[in-house]
C-alpha cells in the first residue's frame, strides 16, 4: 500500500505541471495595447391593445310592469384591459330585434317586443348611468371614446353599460323577453 503522503505529492507535482504548461501557452499571446467599440441600436415598437375581460354579460331588467309609467334600469360592468396612453372605443350594435336604431327584446312565445336602450355612462370613471333615455346618449355604432381611463397607466378598468327600459309599453305581452347586442373594444 502507498502512503497518502507519496500520493498527495504526486497530485501536487501534477498540478504544478499543469499550471507551467498554462502559463507557457498563454505566454505565446500577444499582447493588446488598443481596443475599438461599436454601437447596438436597440429598439421595440408597441401599438395600443386590449382584451376584453368579460367576454358575457347579463343586463337583466327583472320582471317589468308595463302599465306603470317609470323605467326599469340594470347597470352590468364591461371589464376591458388596455396597456397605457391606449386609444379606446366602445360600441354597440342594434342587437337581433331591433327596428331601426330601437333595441328590442322579443317575447319568445310570439312577435311581441319591448323596446330598450343602453345608454353611455358618464363621469371620469364612465361609471354613472343617466336617470332617462332623453338624458343619456345611446351607446350605439358611433364610436364612444374612453381613452382616458388608461391616459396614466394600463391595465383592467370596469365601463359601466347603463341599461334602461322605460314604460309604459302596454303592448308587451306576457312571457320572457330577451335579445343579444355585441359590444366591440376598438384600439
Amino acid at each position: 500500500m502507498k502512503s497518502p503522503v507519496i500520493l498527495k505529492s504526486r497530485a501536487t507535482a501534477a498540478a504544478v505541471a499543469f499550471a507551467a504548461i498554462a502559463a507557457a501557452s498563454l505566454s505565446s499571446l500577444p499582447a493588446r495595447a488598443a481596443s475599438s467599440t461599436a454601437t447596438v441600436n436597440v429598439s421595440a415598437s408597441v401599438n395600443s391593445q386590449c382584451n376584453v375581460v368579460t367576454s358575457s354579460l347579463t343586463m337583466g331588467f327583472g320582471t317589468v310592469d308595463v302599465l306603470a309609467t317609470g323605467s326599469a334600469a340594470s347597470s352590468p360592468t364591461l371589464r376591458v384591459q388596455c396597456n397605457k396612453g391606449a386609444t379606446v372605443g366602445l360600441t354597440a350594435n342594434n342587437g337581433l330585434n331591433a327596428s331601426g336604431t330601437q333595441k328590442r327584446m322579443k317575447n319568445a312565445s310570439n312577435a311581441d317586443v319591448l323596446a330598450y336602450s343602453i345608454l353611455q355612462a358618464t363621469g371620469a370613471g364612465f361609471s354613472t348611468c343617466p336617470g332617462t333615455i332623453a338624458a343619456g346618449a345611446e351607446l350605439a355604432a358611433t364610436s364612444m371614446d374612453v381613452s382616458s381611463l388608461w391616459s396614466s397607466a394600463g391595465g383592467p378598468r370596469d365601463i359601466t353599460l347603463c341599461g334602461l327600459l322605460e314604460t309604459p309599453q302596454a303592448d308587451a305581452s306576457p312571457g320572457n323577453y330577451a335579445d343579444t347586442v355585441v359590444v366591440t373594444v376598438t384600439y
